[in-house]
């Protein structure tokens, strides 16, 4: 890299070095790909936040990504014997993420499931079919995974907490679900009617973050 590129080149050479796509950078960044592109066409410029977190994905200084100015070098020592130029390193093979462990684990299950489900029992197959489902979101959805498998399963349990549990574990809050509390399994179906209320609480709050989050990044990519 040299002073006559412009800072959006210099951007671009240093995610190339590093072997990232525009996408992979926005997401170390947090930003949208958008962003990236506009960086790099020098439409936009970072924010100061985004130039230190540029320089430490790059490994650069600040000086060498908005100046193109290298850092100063170290004392060169008397010559060696030259040696033989190793072979350029193949780019390392990215590690599977917990995300994807997740999906190949459920579609696995969900497989065994199917099958015992044809053989055996109906709710087998219902199980399975519900595994494969959590599976594909793992491999096929990148954001907010957890949200797109979450609201359709507690969904789910809404339809069928009243055939399966009875009212104890579907309507909480109402002074019925506590009357005649008389075996261990009464109050088993109230801690499941709870827990099912606390998922709840947690899908509308991170479903409102990730709002959030989107609306930033337009914001953010908007001219």
């Amino acid at each position: 890299m040299t002073a006559s590129m412009t800072m959006g080149q210099r951007i671009a050479a240093l995610r190339a070095r590093h072997h990232l796509s525009q996408e992979e950078l926005a997401e170390r960044l947090d930003v949208s790909r958008q962003s990236v592109s506009k960086w790099e066409t020098d439409a936009s410029i970072p924010d100061l936040a985004k130039l230190l977190a540029l320089s430490e994905v790059f490994g650069v200084t600040l000086d060498e990504l908005v100046k193109g100015t290298p850092a100063p070098a170290a004392p060169v020592p008397d010559p060696a014997p030259p040696t033989p130029a190793p072979e350029p390193a193949a780019p390392a093979a990215r590690p599977l993420s917990t995300q994807r462990i997740l999906g190949v684990v459920f579609v696995a299950a969900g497989l065994v499931s199917v099958i015992l489900g044809v053989v055996v029992s109906g709710i087998l197959l219902a199980l399975g079919l519900l595994l494969l489902y959590c599976g594909l979101v793992c491999l096929l959805v990148r954001r907010h995974a957890g949200l797109v498998i979450g609201w359709p399963v507690w969904l789910l349990y809404r339809i069928c907490a009243p055939m399966m549990f009875g009212y104890r574990a579907y309507a909480i809050f109402h002074p019925m679900a506590y009357a005649n509390l008389t075996y261990p399994v009464d109050y088993l179906l109230l801690g499941i009617g709870w827990s099912a209320f606390a998922v709840f609480a947690l899908l509308v709050f991170f479903t409102v973050r990730a709002v959030r989050a989107a609306v930033r990044r337009r914001s953010e990519t908007a001219p």
